[in-house]
Parts: C-alpha cells; structure tokens; sequence
C-alpha cells in the first residue's frame, strides 16, 4: 500500500521495479526505430532489369 505521505511526490508511489522497466522500454523503443526506420532500409543492389520478360522469352522458343 502507497504511503499517504508521498502523495504529491510523483516517483514516491511507484515500485522500484518501475525503474527498471523505464530503459528497458527505452531501449526497445529506440531499437524499433533504428529497424524500422531509414537505417533498417536494405542496402541498394545492382538491380537486373528484365528477368521476367528473358524468362518468358526462353520458355516462347
């Protein structure tokens, strides 16, 4: 049970486990970003251009 007399005392009523769980979160958080965000794009490839269409030529011979 919180004790009354930290009731205006934002972080007096939180469990210590809290605090571990902030840069947890934070961490998570950020590793998201990075994945996700413009870094976690693939690098650019050489990129073949008509493999369908030499695909189906081969196949129309």
């Amino acid at each position: 049970m919180p004790d009354p007399s930290k009731v205006g005392d934002l972080v007096g009523n939180l469990p210590t486990a809290v605090y571990l769980l902030i840069p947890l979160v934070l961490a998570v958080a950020l590793l998201t970003a990075f994945i996700l965000g413009p870094r976690g794009e693939p690098g650019s490839t050489i990129r073949r251009a008509g493999g369908v269409s030499r695909m189906l030529g081969r196949r129309a011979k």
